[in-house]
């Protein structure tokens, strides 16, 4: 409790450089945008200037799970930058498996989780889907809405005990991206850590994030608040 007293006091003094670096929340274009249970997108969102990741990200650098994964295009350009010094520090191994996701996508993914609790281990659908709460967001509440949330792993092993895993929770934030849900910052995210979940903010906020050891929700405490 202490230490996050401290970290929303630093907030104070950094907040007016915060609103300098973004545009609106909820604008689309916004690397700021918060996306959470209680900050879901609007009916009919779609950010602005996706692309799919494998006509930005030169051959070689990384495969995909599967075909048409896309995401915001200054976030995929970073992802060169990230993968290229990753590649030349010996980490060639790299996978993407999800980028950005519709409404409908997320809806599908909830249900289908749902009825897999069901049928695999014979829960109840109310509990399966306060189970599902834990790991899958609701339709309209999730990060891969924005464009800026991305899953990447390595072929046939857990991503957190992976030295790919190592690299990014060093270098992730010099590229602009965060490890956006963690075991310390649980009770304001809403999810458990999830070690190959990554979000693009930009070069300056994710060194802030980092230097102040805080999660999106409250880095943006004081200035989305009404």
């Amino acid at each position: 409790m202490k230490q996050k007293i401290v970290v929303l006091l630093i907030l104070i003094l950094v907040s007016v450089s915060v609103i300098a670096a973004g545009e609106e929340i909820g604008s689309g274009e916004d690397f700021l945008i918060l996306v959470n249970r209680d900050h879901p997108v609007a009916e009919g969102y779609v950010p602005a200037d996706l692309v799919l990741l494998e006509d930005v990200i030169p051959e070689g650098l990384c495969t995909y799970e599967h075909e048409g994964i896309m995401g915001n295009r200054e976030a995929a350009l970073a992802w060169v930058s990230l993968l290229t010094a990753a590649h030349a520090d010996g980490l060639d191994e790299w996978r993407f498996s999800e980028g950005y996701r519709t409404i409908a996508d997320q809806q599908d993914l909830f249900d289908r989780t749902v009825q897999d609790y069901m049928d695999r281990v014979g829960m109840p659908e109310d509990f399966a889907i306060e189970v599902t709460m834990d790991t899958v967001a609701p339709a309209g509440t999730s990060e891969h809405h924005t464009g800026l949330a991305f899953d990447i792993t390595v072929p046939g092993e857990y991503f957190g005990d992976t030295g790919q895993y190592l690299w990014m929770k060093e270098h992730c934030w010099e590229y602009g991206f965060i490890l956006r849900y963690t075991e310390e910052w649980e009770d304001e995210t809403g999810y458990m850590e999830e070690e190959w979940h990554y979000r693009y903010v930009g070069v300056e906020n994710a060194m802030k994030i980092k230097e102040l050891d805080t999660c999106l929700e409250q880095y943006l405490f004081w200035w989305i608040e009404e």
